[in-house]
Formats: structure tokens, C-alpha cells, sequence
């Protein structure tokens, strides 16, 4: 189990929300996955609906060592199970990289919106509405101002619901703030380097070694037709996406 301190906040599903179920439960997510019963700081922190059939069974966990984010200091939330830290079901909406939670200057939690369609947030029973290249404040960090006396802060990306409890290092501040600066301090180059890893690899033919990268991108292909007034007819291939249908050339 993840030790306590080393968690920066859970990612719980919200009452009534199966969507958010599906995305606690996909296998992309498997490492990051908590139960919410063996954890009293969170469980006591959760908020159920009547409506609901009880709370939550286990919520995500974003951490400073365990599972740190893949780049630039901050967790990325979307559908590519490549580029994103916590992993959303494809729906109408929600985008590949979404949104992100990350800390600010001043050691705020903070959730940033980059997507085309917005998020929502809502604080307590106010809420804005749809969001684009927004960021909202999850916790007051250093300072005891807002949000510190909210008690339920949702996360509405497109219909997937989270709630976002924030854990408490009130007894450890200065480990804190040495956690929070390292996460934030995460290098430009690391970043890159990890470009280079989630690049695909280059497809490989089955008849021989010659690998499609080395091809230029589009490749004329002549295909001959058979009867008695045979043609020829060209058609272009794209090797970088060498599973896609060939299309025919103009003339």
C-alpha cells in the first residue's frame, strides 16, 4: 500500500456516476487504485448520496514517488493511455490530454483545463459551468483562504464526475513543501525523453527487415488490373500509417 504521506490527493467517484466507475476500474489506472475503507482520512471526507448504493469502494491516489507524473510536474488526465497519468473512458467530450492537477507557486493544488470542450468544478453548490484554458484552486496551500472552508469540491470533466479530496499534511509542512518543490522542479528533458518513448514503433514488414520509416511517407503503388483491355492503375499509400486503405491517385 502507498504510505499515506506520499499521497497528494484521491480522485473519488462521485454518487450516481458510472462513468467515473469505469475509469476507477480500467486497467490503466490499476496502480494508482486505493480502497476507500482502509483509509479514515479519506473515508471520513467522502460525501455519499442517499440516492447512491453506499460510498465508494476505492478512489485513485495521486502521489509524489510512488506513481509520479510522466512530465512537466503535473498529472495529465484524459484518454491516451499514453501521455496521461489517470486514464478516462473514450467519450464524446473528453480529449486525449484534458485537464491536469499540478501545483502552484504558492503549493495550491490546482486543476488546469486545456481541452476544447471545458471542464467543471464545483465548489460545495457553485459551480460556473463549462470551463476552457481555466485553472481552478483545489487546496489554499500555504494560506488559510479559499478553498480551505469548502467542504466538497467536484470534478466534472464531460460527464465524468470525481470528487477531489485533498489529503492532509498539516504535520508535516516542511516535508510537504520539500515534496511539492521537487514535483515542481521536474525537467524539460525529461519530458523529452519521454517524447521519444511514446513515439510508435516503426512498423515492420513481415517479408523482410526493411522497416516502413525508411520508405518516404506516401508510396505509389501500381496495381495491375486483369481481362482483355488490361490498365494500370495508381494509388497512394501512406507507410506511416500502413494499416489505413490505399487511396487512388488523381489523374
Amino acid at each position: 500500500m502507498t504510505p499515506s504521506q506520499d499521497i497528494i490527493a484521491w480522485l473519488v467517484p462521485a454518487p450516481n456516476c458510472p462513468a467515473a466507475e469505469t475509469a476507477i476500474n480500467m486497467p490503466q489506472n490499476a496502480s494508482r487504485l486505493v480502497p476507500c475503507a482502509d483509509m479514515e482520512f479519506l473515508s471520513s471526507r467522502i460525501k455519499t448520496s442517499l440516492l447512491a448504493n453506499g460510498p465508494p469502494r476505492h478512489a485513485l491516489a495521486i502521489t509524489f514517488t510512488a506513481q509520479p507524473p510522466k512530465r512537466h510536474g503535473r498529472f495529465i488526465i484524459g484518454t491516451d493511455a499514453r501521455r496521461c497519468d489517470i486514464v478516462l473512458p473514450k467519450m464524446d467530450g473528453v480529449a486525449p490530454q484534458h485537464c491536469s492537477l499540478g501545483f502552484d507557486g504558492l503549493s495550491r493544488l490546482t486543476l488546469d483545463d486545456f481541452s476544447q470542450t471545458g471542464t467543471q468544478v464545483w465548489y460545495d453548490w457553485d459551480c460556473a459551468g463549462d470551463q476552457r484554458d481555466f485553472s481552478w484552486v483545489l487546496t489554499s496551500g500555504y494560506t488559510d483562504g479559499f478553498p480551505s472552508t469548502v467542504q466538497c469540491i467536484t470534478v466534472d470533466i464531460q460527464g465524468i464526475r470525481f470528487q477531489i479530496i485533498a489529503n492532509d499534511h498539516a504535520s508535516d509542512k516542511e516535508a510537504f513543501a520539500a515534496k511539492v518543490d521537487a514535483l515542481c522542479a521536474q525537467s524539460e528533458p525529461a519530458a523529452a525523453q519521454l517524447d521519444a518513448l511514446w513515439a510508435e514503433p516503426h512498423c515492420t514488414s513481415p517479408l523482410n527487415t526493411l522497416t516502413f520509416s525508411a520508405l518516404p511517407a506516401l508510396r505509389h503503388i501500381v496495381v495491375k488490373s486483369l481481362g482483355n483491355s488490361p490498365s494500370d492503375e495508381v494509388y497512394l499509400w501512406d507507410m506511416e500509417r500502413p494499416w489505413e486503405p490505399m487511396v487512388k491517385a488523381s489523374a
